[in-house]
Parts: structure tokens; sequence; C-alpha cells
């Protein structure tokens, strides 16, 4: 491999532009910010997701013969709720808590609109429906394993038992399953109607922070939405072909720069890169297009403080000679196959 040059660090006596030499120890920083950015960026979606969800606990008069933390099927007549079994622990009986989303299984058993927007309100409405139907009138509930053989699969686990209490957790969490936060990779499991604000919040914060190195670390996302019931091996699989995609195929690009406005004030809708920072207090807008497409950069001019120029950090691959610019050196740019 070849580290690269893409930093300035001064002139020689002649008045040339110099790169920083590549060291190990600037690849090593560079590779603990990026996994500080993910590891950020995970605990803001912990945070942000987090509200007032809760899930139902369900107690029996006797205990079944039931998979420990193993997820169930518990037939509710108009819609099915996963549950899982917790075993016995410290001398506590064992029960069954919800594992879905109670804001869908709400809907599916007629719950109104505003009702079912609220998260809080859905395991309360699912609660006294478990409570209605079931504990008062006592029923015998109707448990069902559907990872069980086919022949099998229809079978009463719960035969002959009754649902005793029910409840609601009143510990809040948040629906977020991180699974992967490096250098180079982030994976999570997020509900599908966050994906794309989660998606948002990671380009925001990408271009906050990383707006003047873009074009050297650049960021690629992707998502994979599959139904509730889908088994979570083949979602992990898509994620990882994903993540696995060659990059060699993917072809060496030129943009040509349409319009170049410095010392420009970003637009309202871009207001939020500047939260925490002062290096969007002068900033060039660079407009590229290519083949149709159109892309605008906003690249912050000075340092943290607000007022030093940034003559280090902001340094494009440009086609064709560049040396007649005021600040420009050669350096190796890295390819789409990574030489």
């Amino acid at each position: 491999g070849e580290l690269v040059r893409s930093l300035a660090i001064g002139t020689d006596e002649k008045g040339n532009w110099l790169s920083k030499p590549p060291t190990f120890a600037r690849v090593f920083r560079i590779w603990r910010t990026t996994k500080q950015f993910w590891k950020e960026m995970q605990e803001e979606a912990l945070s942000d997701l987090r509200d007032d969800r809760r899930r139902l606990t369900i107690s029996l008069d006797r205990e079944p013969d039931l998979g420990q933390y193993h997820v169930y099927d518990m037939d509710l007549g108009p819609t099915s709720m996963s549950v899982a079994w917790i075993p016995p622990q410290d001398g506590q009986p064992g029960y069954l808590v919800s594992t879905d989303n109670l804001q869908y299984t709400a809907r599916q058993l007629g719950a109104a609109a505003e009702l079912s927007a609220d998260s809080a309100l859905s395991a309360i409405f699912v609660e006294d429906f478990i409570k209605r139907e079931w504990i008062d009138g006592r029923r015998e509930p109707r448990l069902l394993n559907p990872e069980d053989a086919a022949a099998r699969r229809q079978s009463n686990l719960l035969h002959d038992r009754i649902l005793t209490t029910t409840d609601h957790q009143d510990t809040a969490y948040s629906p977020v399953i991180p699974i992967l936060a490096e250098p180079r990779t982030f994976m999570a499991l997020v509900p599908a109607n966050k994906a794309l604000d989660i998606v948002q919040a990671i380009q925001t914060k990408y271009a906050r922070e990383m707006g003047k190195v873009r074009n050297r670390l650049p960021l690629h996302l992707g998502l994979v939405y599959f139904q509730r019931r889908t088994p979570l091996r083949a979602a992990l699989d898509a994620g990882r072909r994903m993540l696995n995609y060659e990059s060699g195929r993917m072809k060496d690009e030129v943009w040509s720069v349409t319009s170049i406005s410095p010392n420009d004030a970003l637009p309202e809708t871009k207001k939020v890169l500047a939260d925490g920072t002062q290096q969007f207090n002068q900033t060039i807008t660079v407009k590229l297009a290519q083949n149709g497409r159109f892309l605008t950069w906003y690249v912050p001019a000075v340092m943290g403080d607000g007022m030093t120029p940034d003559n280090w950090y902001p340094y494009v691959f440009i086609k064709g000679d560049g040396s007649g610019r005021n600040r420009a050196f050669k350096a190796p740019r890295p390819k789409s196959d990574g030489t």
C-alpha cells in the first residue's frame, strides 16, 4: 500500500506548497477519529430513539415447558404478538414478555389512530385487551412456536394453563440494536420508519465534521429493509453483502465545477451544519455537475475558532495542470480499485 499525501504543511524556499509527510501515527489518528465518529453516532441513535414505549409482562398460573428466552407467538385473535419466556430467577417466578412493537399490535387489534400513534397508550391498550379477553374471562391462551416442525406448529404450548396477571414495564428502552461500530464500518438494526432519519443524522454529522476532506474520506451509506418476520440471519447476511461490495466495480468519476461562491452563507436548510462549531462562519459553496446529476458541497473555509483561514485541509484532486494555482502540490490519487 501507499500512504497518501493530502495535507498541506507549508511552503519551501521558493514558495511552493508542500504536503505533510505521511506517517503511521497520522493514519492512526484518522483511524481513531473515524471510530469515534461511529461510536458517537451509535450513542446518538440510542438516545434519540429512546421514547416512552413499554414491554408487557404476562404471568401464568403454572410454569410452562418453554425454552428459556425463546420467542413464541401468542394468538390474540385478530393478530398475534411475539413474546419471550423469561425463566424463574432469584426466587421470582417466570413470565412472558412482549417482544413486538405494541403500536403495531394495537393497530391490528382495532385501536384508534390517535391511540396507536402513542407508544405508551398502545401498551396500555394491548394490556387491557389481554386482561379483558383472557384474564377476566379465564380463557385458555394459545401459544405457538413458529420455528417448530410443520406437524407441531399449531400445537398449543399453554394448554390447560391460565393467564393470571399482565402489566407493563416502566423501563423505557430504545428500539436500536447496535451490531458494529468500527472505523470503516457501522451496522445497526433500527425501526424501518426511523431509518431515513438515522441516515440524515449520519450525513449531517459527516458534513459537519468531515466536510473539508469528504473527497478523500468518502462516506457510503446503505439501507436494507425487511419484513418483521424475516429471519434475522437473512437481514444480517444482506447487510454484510452490502459491506462486501466490490469497490473495484466502481468507476473513477470526474465532476465538473459549475460555480464557486466564496464567503457564502449557509442556506436555512443547511444551518444545522454550524451547530456547535464556528468553522462554517465562512463557507465556500461549490456546485458540481456530472451527466445530469448535481451536487452542492459546502466547504468550511476557516478553522474551529471561526477566524483562522484553513489553508491545510480543504484540498481536492483535479484533472489537469494545477501548478499555476497559489496553493497546489502533487500527490498520488487513490483510485476506486484501491491502488
